[in-house]
């Protein structure tokens, strides 16, 4: 079923400037100011390209045909330069979560482009057209994958067959730190028996996207114009994937918390009382004490031993600034809201992130009429970080981490979650290797 092929990766060369300088995190994790300061470290950054923005006084007036100008010239100048061989690049991460190491392993490889509807690559959330929008232009300017996509795959035999013989054949392209401290290192396989092996061995077996909705979604709208346009090449019907298997022990899936942000500390508090009222037949609520000097370290250690590790009914924990406790709302068995979610696919009806938008979310945008709850509504990987700086009219909504099963049931299910329902640690960088259509 799905297409797994090598390419011909553009990359960076590393005897011109420092990589760390070079590559960047995912566009869609950084803001304005992070773009801008990230950029600022080189002239050379991934961000000008996969981030571009003009200088109007210099008479740019198009980002895009911009970055495809600067992607050309980085070319033509040795910046960057194209393997020779066709290649899939083995990529490792190095990182720590709770001071625990593990060690992630994956490859970025070409990923032949599907409809949907084909079953073949399956997504679990949904895509918003606003932002493919900006990708589309970008890729039509360029014709190049600055990114991958994330996926992962279920095991078989032949899969671990053929990783044994990427492992034994790879040669190291570079290493880089990010800024969280956690080592990505890339390599290079040109094997063909090795390369063989690993397309074969995905025949028949699906792909499911763990993170790149939206630069798949963009991609697939980039090759289906080509088509209508009769201008399609073997190159655009690929995107390039950094590729993991499900039960990779460096897989890790962190939960994505929800902080609800209105106008003063008044208003949070009111908020707060009142929804408390109108859950109190839905959620059994209890609470544990936050010691007011804690490190951030001893905040997770906390939040993992009372709600990450917790297991049974959908489980949310609530904290207000300053409040020194959080309260733990356990979803009652046989409650009017339980059995609104037992009205859902079974898939869905467990997950923590859908009790928040069927109940929470749900009473927000009934209760917020005059907030555009899409607005205060803002989102964290990081709840002990967030705690400690959590403003007064702010409230902390923390859920349990969503599983990669989950996440294979849902899709298989042809099912979606609700929006940043995961959150894949670590991010994979941007600029490690270009796929160029």
């Amino acid at each position: 079923m799905a297409t797994i092929s090598p390419f011909k990766g553009i990359l960076y060369q590393t005897n011109t400037e420092d990589i760390n300088r070079l590559v960047a995190p995912p566009y869609d994790v950084v803001s304005k100011p992070e773009r801008d300061a990230i950029v600022s470290g080189s002239a050379h950054n991934i961000f000008h390209l996969e981030l571009p923005e003009c200088d109007h006084a210099a008479g740019c007036n198009d980002q895009y045909e911009h970055a495809h100008r600067l992607f050309q010239s980085w070319l033509k100048n040795g910046i960057l330069e194209q393997d020779k061989n066709e290649a899939v690049y083995p990529y490792e991460i190095s990182f720590s979560v709770n001071g625990e190491p593990h060690i992630r392993h994956g490859f970025i490889a070409r990923l032949g482009i599907e409809p949907w509807e084909k079953r073949i690559v399956l997504p679990h959330e949904q895509t918003f057209d606003k932002v493919t929008e900006d990708r589309m232009k970008l890729l039509a300017a360029t014709h190049a994958q600055f990114s991958q996509i994330f996926a992962v795959y279920r095991n078989n035999t032949r899969v671990t067959e053929a990783l044994r013989l990427m492992e034994d054949r790879k040669e190291k392209v570079f290493s880089v730190m990010d800024s969280m401290g956690n080592r990505h290192t890339l390599y290079r396989l040109t094997d063909g028996h090795a390369l063989a092996a690993l397309s074969q061995a995905f025949a028949g077996m699906p792909v499911y996207i763990a993170d790149g909705h939206h630069r798949y979604t963009t991609a697939l709208r980039y090759w289906q114009a080509m088509q209508q346009r009769g201008a399609a090449t073997r190159d655009t019907g690929f995107i390039a994937t950094y590729l993991v298997k499900a039960d990779d022990p460096g897989l890790i899936v962190l939960p994505t918390h929800r902080i609800i942000t209105l106008r003063d500390q008044a208003e949070i508090r009111a908020f707060l009382t009142a929804l408390r009222k109108d859950i109190a037949n839905i959620f059994e609520i209890s609470s544990i004490l936050l010691p007011q000097h804690a490190s951030e370290a001893e905040l997770a250690h906390l939040l993992g031993k009372h709600l990450f590790t917790a297991k049974g009914m959908p489980l949310l924990g609530i904290i207000a600034a300053d409040s020194g406790s959080m309260e733990l709302w356990r979803l009652k068995k046989d409650s009017p809201g339980h059995k609104r979610l037992q009205e859902l696919p079974a898939t869905l009806a467990g997950l923590d992130v859908v009790a928040f938008n069927e109940i929470i979310l749900d009473w927000c945008k009934k209760h917020l009429q005059d907030i555009d709850t899409k607005q205060a509504i803002s989102y964290t990987a990081d709840a002990a970080g967030t705690i400690r700086s959590l403003q007064p009219n702010q409230l902390l909504c923390c859920l349990r981490p969503t599983s990669v099963q989950d996440v294979l049931n849902v899709a298989d299910a042809g099912l979606t979650m609700p929006h940043k329902a995961t959150f894949f640690y670590p991010k994979i960088l941007t600029g490690m290797v270009i796929n160029q259509l």
